[in-house]
C-alpha cells in the first residue's frame, strides 16, 4: 500500500499590538463584569476582549433558521 498525505488548513488568530483603551460602563455592570472575570481566571480587559470576539465570531456567521 501507498503512503497518503493529508494537510489540514486552520484559521489561526495571532494576537495583536495592545491598546489601551477608556470606555463607560454602568457601575453595577462593571461589578458583575469584575465577578465573572475573577470567577473563570481573567482579567477584568480579558474578559471583555473573549466578550468582543465572541460577539463578533457570532455577527459573522449566518444566522440559525428561526432566529
Amino acid at each position: 500500500m501507498g503512503e497518503v498525505a493529508l494537510r489540514t488548513l486552520v484559521r489561526v488568530e495571532l494576537p495583536g499590538r495592545a491598546v489601551r483603551l477608556s470606555i463607560t460602563m454602568d457601575e453595577a455592570l462593571a461589578g458583575a463584569v469584575d465577578r465573572a472575570a475573577a470567577a473563570q481566571g481573567f482579567t477584568r480587559s480579558g474578559f471583555l476582549a473573549e466578550a468582543a470576539r465572541r460577539m463578533l465570531r457570532e455577527r459573522a456567521e449566518p444566522p440559525e433558521p428561526g432566529r
